[in-house]
């Protein structure tokens, strides 16, 4: 990463532990995606500026044969809130699953929305 001291660390799925990271839900059957990477941190902030995953072995029976997804992070600042937070800046995601495709994405207008609920308990109302 030009302009900033980073850690380069490598990951892969372990095979035994459940593979939470993504699914694949298609025709009511769910595919785990088992995925192996790299992921650029900054040194100084302990973000990640840089993450690159690709799958560790393909999925036959969607016909799913190679995924790679590589992305940009860095600081977003929201105005509704005057917030910053690290987020996604731009993505690069290539897929073959029985044709070919490629998809770059930019990432921008980000919105930060909350809701709140409130909750009242109190006895039920009869009908009599």
């Amino acid at each position: 990463m030009p302009g900033r001291a980073v850690w380069k660390v490598r990951f892969e799925q372990r095979m035994d532990q459940p593979a939470t990271m993504s699914v694949l839900q298609v025709g009511g059957m769910q595919y785990a995606i088992l995925l192996k990477g790299k992921a650029w941190i900054d040194v100084e902030n302990y973000q990640i500026v840089h993450l690159e995953t690709d799958l560790m072995r393909p999925i036959p029976e969607v016909k799913l044969s190679k995924e790679h997804q590589a992305l940009d992070y860095g600081p977003v600042q929201l105005q509704q809130k005057g917030q910053r937070l690290w987020l996604p800046l731009e993505a690069e995601i290539y897929v073959d699953a029985g044709g070919k495709q490629f998809h770059r994405h930019a990432f921008s207008e980000y919105r930060i929305f909350s809701v709140d609920a409130q909750d009242k308990v109190g006895n039920p109302k009869t009908g009599r």
